[in-house]
């Protein structure tokens, strides 16, 4: 047998250490590579690549591990490798088998060497064989395992590696349950490398197994700003057989690669023993790790002996300093205010196992969504995520794999702890990690498990100096450093697990997750699409959204202003979209959906970062931002909210300014004031304060939606600093291609990128109304994993572009029909020491296997309920009826002794008729006695005989049986074994088959809105409704209020229906529903509606004969909500398979319209060409068809409008474009989508669309999209005969107006038109009389015409012409004024006796048009407007003859000109005298009360009243005088004021009168007494100053002649308050001072209350009394103020008082 050998490479194939626990390796280069058999040399310590070139299956086998196993034809794949291609309709992970196989040789030099074989992760168990010998069981699916294989591999020849995964949740190990909240991804999802290195080496610190020990373990125990202290411990092992003097030097090294600080020693290493070396690293000014300053440095450790360097490691390491105290978290002594969310490990596609390169992308972008720590939930993840943490500053909660499931066993609990010491021992150097949450997440585990689970941390990572492993959980907190739950677990609250509990008020506190399970649990609100459309139940688009954000800002502020004295992390959940343990449906918390796009969500956390963070140095986009959430479309919501680091943001629209408007002091709380512990409660959700929140939202109120352009500007301090633009989408015109980021991708096989997918319009702008299929492409070294052409969702999605060994860079090209292409060039980088690709290598396998998976679809016993005779379960055996036929021969069903018979019976769900049989017995090829018996029912021992349709008990090797079609059909099979072969028991390994059934919706795929996961998360799911099973169910999640529940079955192609069975779980539940069908799985129609009337009972049957490929039961309710959730046993669909695919039967088709607007063509509504649309040219009633030239049974129709507004329309179908029958009638509510999708059934050729009177705005539409499947072809029964045509003599035969088509009726009655094609020889222009024209009927699309049918005739007849009428006076062009009659003639004569009639015709600036009656030589219009000035007349003059073809002329064109008459005006002669005022001083303007109008006399002695605007500026209230104001007069048509004249009114001031001085005596009084007390010395400085400033503004009072008497009495209580206040001093020393001291010359002293105090040299300070002393002594103030000169003597007592006492 020939095999591939892969050479094993000595080479670093990936950067940055991508296969290394340690960040970075040091390797030397690797020897040239030779020919494929050829080994490679190496030198010291290499890592190689392992990932590539594994030969993979899918399900068991027997003998797996064998070397000479023949599986070349399992297909290649490289590692990280998932057994499921994860998607939202395919989120539930393979359970089960799978096997990887690979071969390699190892070159005869590499003898000697250590040999270290690590898997980063697989899922959950693996067996490892290394030819053919088991090497190693590892359990457990999210940690590394490392294998010494330098023993158990054969040098210089051939190598072959098995491993056997099994995916299955295990009870003996974590995380031990079924159905956890995400899932188990299949496969070696993780790198695997090989570490080569010298018999002297550092060792592997997991496979060391040593505690707090192995590798090179680094911590810092002493950190501070100006030093540190690392230390570095080291274990090196010597596997040589001489004792070794080794020498170890360890270096730290910058960013830049320079040494910074290092240590050398020297240790006596014995043979076949290990050393630790212990170093301490004094580190100055070092650059220390933060989430905003993540900086790096390099330990280097090197390891020589013989002076020659034996091994290097390099490895990554941040200095920092973690504290978590009771008011939060610190790092570096700096208290932390951060946001935090949880992340599963499983994306788009790959599951868990996204590429390295990749995994940077999505911690980077993580990062640069605003939060700053990352719980890893709820498992450890690959590697690459800690090393994307370290690199772009993101902290991390470690997690153990674990969720709701404990199991009180030894083996399972040990295999917790040794979970965490392993993931301790890969982390443990990682600073992003700030703490280990150690226990199992929501788990009600012991508290003896919880202690040891802490003392291993403990243990692991003991405590030194600045350096502790912290420890979280989320039950018994008093055994972890912090504790750590949830809102809905009361984390709020004084419970057990409460952060306001007394006995935890020095605990630092953890929220784990929120935002998400306390609004609804599975049901909650914040669980939304990006997209508004989707399969999920789930709300979505904007309303989704911004829901979600309501609960995540309601979240924040209850997170921040209740947990303002303890919270020391808060982490959302989730991050992203991902596959829970809700069956059928996704978990769609996420701020950015499964294909990383983001919802409006993410923005808010980004605004939560500070702008003044600047992480540009390190790779981060941070800074200020602004976005506004809202896709304003012809939905949008009128509020605009707006997330902004910023301190204002101006919103704009269409360029107008709508105002500047800082942060919001409320936001929406759906909780109100209840407990965040419960979903929020029905009317409860209130306005709730933003004061905790670093930024809310900023909201802006419209008016109303403006369709254009809103532009939001951030300003910080004033300035701009940032923008965003938000356009309304219009028509999608053009696919975008936006790679995740312009990194290059390595050409490894098995990095890859992430590139979206946007549908935009001509500005860029993305259409969330595309759901557009769209084909991909790649040329180069790269393949696009999945299918190739996917289907956005909102007008967006996600392919990831995979490497592929090689060179060059990969183009990625999309096309979708009706869009302009695009392409996008991903730059790469060569991998240089990869092995050579092998033929089928580094393939597609999405394609490769889909062969594999139908087939394994086409099992019909796979895991289908069985029964036996008896089980064995003896001894520990566990060979029970399930492992008949679980597809895996390594288990069987065994009877549980050696008698005979034994039988084992399936239930196939539903009848089948079988096709083939393959059976497994325990012996392959032996002869073994047995029977096979197929029946619709259960069979019993006494009745199976008779359906026996095998019988081969007399012995046979037959295992693989194929039955006559269609000849044998039941629900239940039984084999029967009748004797014993080999003095063996009755054995069943494995029974599998083909057949086909009647019920198509059998096990086809099911989604639904909801699962109810019931009491200790009992799952009925969705799949359950289609197993074929009475005993199982599908239940929604139900209860009081709820709605929208539905369930669909994929029938996997096209069926057309005869009946459909819905079997509900009860009789009196009155079920209501409408059962819906669809062929493209987005638009569904009614196949019956159940939802009036009294309900139905529990079986249902709907006969139909719809075609669909998608069955949904729609809209399902009770008649009690509360009790009765809509429950389904099983649905049944039975039909014929069709070929129903539909095709565009539109476009470019002829078209045909009212009118166009200039520059539009009716043929632009359907070319398909992006960009082009057909606008009528008017507001009114307008219509716009085509002929699709063929008849067709309509589907659907579509279009595209120029802009997402409401639109109103009626579509009409036709098949002779007569007789018109409406099929979609939006004319009244009209509809909102820039693309309706209107489902429609008739039969048609013309389709016409109809736009009424009354748009507002210009509408067109492009893309018109009829779709229908091929016809079938009607035949034409009757022609119909086809009028004469009249002509003259002389005709020529192309201008006959002979009809270009004929009507025909066909089978169905239904009538059109076929085209004819006439013949011209039996045509004589010539002859005069009628003459028979033969034609040939041409077939359309849709129509067969049968040879007898396909000839037909028309008769012309020829006449002789009649003369043209002579037109002898022309009508004349007319002016004539308002009201005024005109009158058109016209003269007109004919020489041929023939008959002349009139038709006057009038033109208003549109079109001609006859005018009724007006059909004389003369035509007269009465009482003329002033509007039909302009008017055209002309009249039509027709002669006729009997027999003849009429003749006719058109007169010139008269012009109707209209004046008016012209206007009388009269001029004003005199006014009105206006009476004076006298006002009281002071009196303002707006108080004069002058009149607004006034009476005017004319020159016809009419008297008129006018307005008039009075010019006040000479008047001043407060100036006692008398006024002249004047006031022009307003005119009004008619009127004349040429003299000018203008109202005139006289206006005196009085004079002011005299105010009495109020009396101020009293205030004097209480002033001097005040003064007095404050010079006595006796009270403190500070109770003096007080005084003395309110004894100053007092005097103001006295000095202001304005005052009041309210005022004055307020001073006298100000002062008295001061007096009352005044202390006295405790002693008489040196209580006075200033701050100087005796015999220094120093500047002032203390800024005392009478002067400044200062020394005896220059002593100056500043007084109460506004007074500054300055210079080298004291200045007498100029003022002559009694009260100044009393402060002044009062500082200088004060002064002297303050010498005196400094002397003593």
């Amino acid at each position: 047998m020939k095999r591939k050998v892969v050479a094993l490479l000595t080479a670093l194939t990936l950067v940055g250490g991508m296969f290394s626990p340690y960040g970075v390796v040091k390797t030397q280069a690797a020897p040239e590579v030779k020919t494929e058999k050829e080994a490679v040399k190496s030198t010291e310590r290499n890592v190689i690549n392992f990932n590539t070139d594994w030969r993979y299956k899918k399900g068991d086998v027997s003998g797996g591990e064998a070397v000479d196993f023949a599986d070349e034809e399992w297909g290649y794949v490289n590692l990280p490798h998932s057994t499921t291609f994860y998607t939202v309709e395919n989120k539930d992970a393979y359970l089960g088998i799978s096997w990887y196989r690979k071969d390699f040789q190892v070159d005869e030099s590499l003898k000697g060497k250590k040999l270290l074989l690590t898997f980063e992760a697989a899922m959950q168990k693996a067996d490892v064989y290394i030819n053919g010998t088991k090497v190693m069981t590892h359990e457990g699916g999210y940690i590394p395992f490392v294998i010494d294989i330098s023993d158990k591999v054969n040098y210089g020849t051939e190598n072959t590696i098995a491993v056997k995964i099994d995916s299955r949740a295990n009870t003996s190990f974590a995380p031990g349950k079924a159905q956890p909240d995400f899932q188990y991804f299949g496969g070696i999802y993780g790198n695997s490398y090989i570490t080569v290195t010298d018999e002297l080496h550092i060792t592997d610190a997991v496979e060391a197994n040593e505690t707090a020990g192995g590798g090179v373990f680094i911590t810092a125990p002493e950190v501070a700003k100006d030093k540190a202290t690392v230390k570095v411990k080291t274990h090196v092992e010597n596997e040589g057989k001489e004792n070794k003097e080794t020498t170890l030097l360890t270096e730290l090294l910058d960013e830049s690669g320079n040494v910074v600080v290092s240590k050398e020693d020297k240790l006596s290493i014995e043979s076949g023993k290990a050393q630790y070396f212990n170093q301490s690293l004094q580190v100055t000014n070092p650059r220390l790790w933060s989430p905003d300053t993540p900086e790096l440095y390099t330990v280097r450790s090197t390891v020589k002996a013989d002076g020659v360097v034996k091994d290097t490691i390099e490895t990554k390491y941040g200095i920092r300093k973690v504290e978590w105290k009771r008011d939060g978290l610190y790092i570096n002594d700096k208290k932390t205010d951060v946001e935090g969310a949880n992340l599963h490990g499983e994306t788009y596609m790959f599951g868990n196992a996204m590429p390295d390169n990749a995994i940077y992308e999505e911690v980077k972008r993580f990062k640069e969504s605003g939060f700053d720590i990352m719980r890893m939930s709820h498992y450890p993840h690959r590697q690459a995520y800690y090393d994307a943490c370290d690199k772009y500053g993101v902290m991390v909660v470690e997690c153990p794999s674990g969720w709701q499931y404990f199991n009180n066993t030894e083996a399972f609990k040990n295999s917790t702890y040794r979970e965490l010491r392993t993931d301790i021992r890969h982390k443990r150097n990682h600073p992003s990690i700030v703490v280990w949450e150690s226990s199992l997440n929501e788990t009600g585990y012991n508290k003896e498990w919880a202690k040891e689970m802490n003392r291993i941390v403990k243990e692991e990572y003991p405590e030194d100096g600045d350096m502790y492993g912290y420890t979280a959980g989320c039950y018994h907190w008093d055994v972890w450093d912090i504790g750590l739950s949830t809102p809905q677990a009361g984390i709020f609250g004084t419970g057990n697990e409460g952060a306001e509990n007394p006995k935890y008020k020095d605990k630092p506190m953890i929220i784990a997750e929120y935002g998400d399970w306390n609004y609804g649990g599975s049901g909650s609100t914040t669980r939304v699409t990006r997209e508004d459309k989707n399969n999920a139940g789930k709300k979505g688009g904007d309303e989704g959204m911004l829901i979600q954000s309501d609960n995540i800002q309601e979240s924040v502020q209850t997170n921040r202003s209740r947990g303002k004295n303890w919270l020391g992390a808060a982490m959302y959940w989730d991050y992203a979209d991902y596959a829970g343990f809700d069956a059928g449906i996704m978990t769609n918390c996420g701020v950015v959906d499964l294909y990383r796009l983001p919802k409006h969500g993410a923005y808010f956390f980004q605004s939560q970062r500070d702008a003044s963070v600047d992480m540009s140095q390190y790779g981060v986009k941070t800074g200020p931002m602004v976005y506004i959430a809202n896709t304003w479309d012809a939905k949008a919501d009128k509020e605009v909210r707006i997330f902004s680091n910023c301190d204002t943001v101006e919103l704009f629209l269409n360029g107008k300014s709508l105002g500047e408007k800082g942060h919001d002091e409320t936001t929406w709380g759906p909780h109100g004031d209840g407990d965040p512990m419960h979903y929020p409660q029905d009317g409860a959700g209130k306005e709730i304060s933003t004061d905790a929140m670093k930024n809310a939202p900023i909201t802006f109120d419209l008016d109303k939606y403006e369709a254009g352009e809103l532009k939001a500007v951030g300003k910080i301090g004033g300035k701009e600093v940032t923008e965003y633009i938000r356009k309304s989408p219009e028509a999608t015109m053009q696919i975008q291609l936006r790679p995740e980021s312009d990194a290059k991708v390595p050409l490894d096989g098995s990095s890859a990128k992430l590139v979206w997918i946007d549908i935009t319009d001509k500005n860029g702008t993305v259409v969330p109304s595309a759901y557009t299929d769209v084909n991909l492409e790649v040329e180069g070294p790269g393949l696009v994993v999945g299918p190739k052409t996917v289907t956005t969702k909102g007008g967006q999605l996600a392919v990831w572009v995979k490497s592929k060994r090689g060179s060059g860079d990969i183009t990625l090209t999309a096309t979708s029909e009706n869009l302009k292409a695009t392409s996008v060039v991903i730059p790469t980088s060569e991998v240089q020491g990869l092995p050579e690709v092998p033929e089928g290598g580094d393939a597609d396998e999405y394609e490769n296997t889909k062969d594999d998976e139908n087939a394994q679809d086409g099992n019909i016993f796979l895991n289908k309920a069985s029964r036996a005779s008896t089980e064995n379960t003896q001894n520990g055996k566990h060979e029970v009826k399930e492992y008949g036929n679980d597809g895996n021969d390594n288990t069987k069903w065994c009877a549980n002794s050696g008698s005979y018979p034994q039988w084992w019976e399936v239930d196939l769900g539903a009848s089948y008729k079988l096709d083939t049989m393959k059976l497994s017995f325990e012996t392959s090829g032996s002869a073994y006695h047995y029977t096979i018996a197929v029946s619709e029912n259960p069979m019993t021992d006494e009745n199976y005989a008779k359906n026996i349709v095998i019988d081969n008990s007399k012995g046979s090797t037959d295992t693989e049986l194929t039955f006559e079609k269609g000849k044998v059909q039941g629900r239940y099979v039984r084999v029967t074994f009748t004797e014993a072969t080999n003095s063996e028991w009755a054995v069943l390994r494995d029974v599998s088959g083909t057949g086909e059934t009647d019920n198509l919706a059998l096990n086809k795929p099911v989604t639904a809105s909801s699962v109810n996961t019931g009491v200790g998360n009992k799952v009925e799911k969705a799949e359950y409704a289609v197993d074929g099973k009475m005993d199982t169910w599908w239940c929604a999640k139900g209860g009081e209020g709820t709605k929208d529940h539905w369930i669909q079955v994929d029938l996997k192609d096209t069926y057309k229906l005869s009946e459909v069975k819905i079997a509900f779980e009860k009789e009196d539940a009155a079920y209501k529903f409408v059962l819906q069908g669809s062929v493209d799985g987005v638009h569904y129609k009614d196949i019956k509606d159940f939802r009036e009337g009294e309900g139905c009972g529990q079986e249902v049957t709907v006969q139909s004969d719809d075609i669909v490929q998608y069955l949904r039961v729609y809209d399902i309710t009770t008649k009690n909500m509360v009790n009765q959730w809509p429950t389904i046993r099983e649905i049944e669909a039975y039909g014929e398979k069709v070929d129903y695919k539909l095709y565009n039967v539109s476009r470019e088709k002829e078209a045909f319209a009212s009118s166009c607007k200039e520059g539009s063509e009716p043929g632009h509504g359907s070319n398909g060409v992006p960009g082009w649309y057909w606008y009528p040219a008017t507001m009114g009633d307008e219509w716009w068809y085509i002929d699709t030239k063929g008849i067709y049974d309509l589907d659907n129709i579509q279009m595209t409008w120029n802009a997402e507004e409401t639109h109103k329309y009626i579509i009409d179908i036709s098949t002779d474009g007569k007789n018109w029958t409406t099929v979609a009638d939006r004319s009244e509510k009209g509809t909102n989508e820039i693309m309706p999708y209107e489902a429609v059934e008739g039969t048609a050729r013309y389709i016409r669309m109809r736009l009424p009177a009354g748009r507002t705005t210009e509408q067109g539409f492009g893309f018109f999209n009829a779709y229908a499947p091929v016809p079938t072809g009607r035949q034409v029964k009757e022609v119909k005969a086809t009028e004469k045509v009249t002509a003259f003599v002389g005709t020529q035969f192309g201008e006959l107006q002979l009809p270009k088509e004929v009507d025909v009726v066909l089978e169905d009655d239904i009538k059109t038109t076929l085209p004819v094609k006439w013949n011209e020889a039996d045509y004589d222009k010539t002859e005069e009389g009628e003459i028979t024209i033969n034609g040939t009927l041409t077939e359309i699309e849709g129509v067969k015409v049968g040879e007898e049918l396909k000839n037909t005739t028309v008769v012309v007849e020829l006449k002789k012409y009649t003369e043209v009428p002579v037109i002898k006076k022309q009508p004349k062009s007319q002016t004539v004024e308002v009201g005024e009659n005109v009158t058109f003639t016209v003269e007109a004569e004919t020489n041929d006796g023939g008959n002349l009639t009139y038709q006057w015709q009038v033109n208003n600036g549109t079109d001609w048009q006859n005018i009724e009656g007006a059909t004389t030589s003369s035509y007269t219009k009465e009482n003329v407007l002033l509007e039909e000035n302009g008017m055209k007349f002309r009249c039509l003059v027709v002669n006729t003859k009997e027999g003849m073809e009429a003749k006719q002329v058109i007169t010139d064109e008269a012009v109707l000109t209209v004046t008016e008459k012209p206007i009388q005006v009269n001029e004003i002669v005199s006014l009105e005298t206006i009476q004076d005022k006298e006002v009281e001083f002071g009196t303002p303007v707006s108080a004069l009360e002058l009149p607004q109008t006034v009476k005017v006399q004319l020159d016809n002695n009419e008297e008129r009243t006018l307005s008039v605007q009075w010019d006040t500026s000479s008047y001043n209230g407060n100036v006692a005088n008398t006024y002249k104001l004047s006031g022009e007069l307003d005119l009004t048509d008619g009127i004349a004021n040429t003299k000018g004249l203008k109202a005139t009114v006289e206006v005196t001031v009085k004079e002011e009168p005299v105010k009495p001085e109020v009396d101020k005596e009293a205030l004097k009084d209480i002033i001097a007494k005040a003064k007095h007390e404050a010079a006595s010395g006796k009270y403190t400085n500070e109770s003096v100053s007080a005084l003395n400033e309110v004894i100053a503004k007092a005097w103001e009072i006295v000095e202001d002649k304005e005052a009041t008497e309210e005022e004055v009495q307020q001073a006298i209580k100000d002062v008295e308050k001061a007096m009352k206040n005044l202390k006295e001093k405790e002693t008489d020393d040196n209580n006075n001072g200033g701050n100087g001291n005796e015999g220094e010359d120093q500047n002032g002293g203390s800024h005392g209350n009478n002067g400044g105090n200062g020394n005896d040299n220059n002593g100056s300070g500043n007084g109460n009394n506004g007074q500054n002393g300055h210079g080298n002594g004291t200045k007498v103030p100029k003022t002559s103020d009694d009260f100044h000169i009393l402060l002044w003597l009062a500082g200088m007592l004060g002064a002297i008082k303050v010498i005196s006492g400094r002397r003593k």
